[in-house]
């Protein structure tokens, strides 16, 4: 039997606290890609992690999705076809991730698995089946995809991405909270030894402001500390 080996990030003897925030589009291929990244990084790192996975939408986020899609200079119809489509995919993810986080996630994958590269097949009646197919509570699901709390936490998400200056998806912030700093990734750069060289670059960078103030504070500790007792002029 093969032993799994974890990394175990730690600054000064205690362990790294890190938050990955990672913004997607629920139906983007793109973000499918770096949701696969993130989750395989999350199971190699011993403790101390967190993942958010947030849907996230604009005009701009839009504008980019339709040249994915193939459709150049959509008409207005076309365009609030397509941002209610992805309106409707995040608020079927908030629902299912109220069941949990794991099975929210499940379930988003299936999701984007399903009309990644077939956008236009997808309506509300095609997510219903596919959360039949993820062990979910069908009456609660219902319940909270039609209800004003999962799009108020649906349009909370949206003002963590303001909040956050994410302009694009998919996008991933890496905060750690010890040295209260973040780092950005975006689009192709989020994959699994990028996000791992983020992380080690966080450890590194903390390791030596650490040494470099505790060698200050030593250094200050040691200096006598002389002071002017008598001044005595000559004439």
């Amino acid at each position: 039997m093969t032993a799994k080996y974890y990394v175990d990030y730690r600054m000064n003897g205690v362990p790294s606290m890190f938050e990955l925030y990672l913004f997607i589009n629920p139906l983007g291929q793109k973000c499918l890609k770096s949701e696969y990244d993130l989750l395989q990084v999350y199971q190699s790192i011993s403790e101390n992690v967190d993942i958010h996975i947030l849907p996230f939408n604009n005009v701009g986020i839009s504008e980019a999705f339709f040249k994915q899609l193939r459709m150049h200079q959509p008409d207005l119809a076309t365009r609030n076809e397509v941002f209610q489509k992805i309106y409707l995919a995040s608020l079927a993810y908030k629902a299912a991730n109220m069941q949990s986080k794991k099975v929210g996630r499940e379930f988003l994958i299936a999701l984007q698995e399903a009309f990644s590269t077939a956008f236009e097949d997808f309506n509300r009646e095609r997510v219903l089946d596919i959360a039949d197919t993820v062990p979910l509570d069908m009456d609660i699901f219902l319940s909270d995809l039609d209800s004003d709390l999962v799009k108020k936490l649906y349009l909370k998400d949206q003002t963590t991405a303001h909040e956050m200056n994410v302009v694009q998806t998919p996008t991933l912030v890496i905060y750690e909270h010890q040295s209260s700093s973040a780092e950005y990734l975006c689009d192709c750069d989020i994959n699994y030894q990028t996000i791992f060289e983020t992380m080690n670059d966080f450890s590194e960078r903390h390791f030596y402001r650490a040494q470099e103030s505790h060698e200050q504070e030593l250094k200050q500790r040691l200096t006598p500390n002389l002071k002017l007792v008598h001044n005595r002029q000559v004439k």
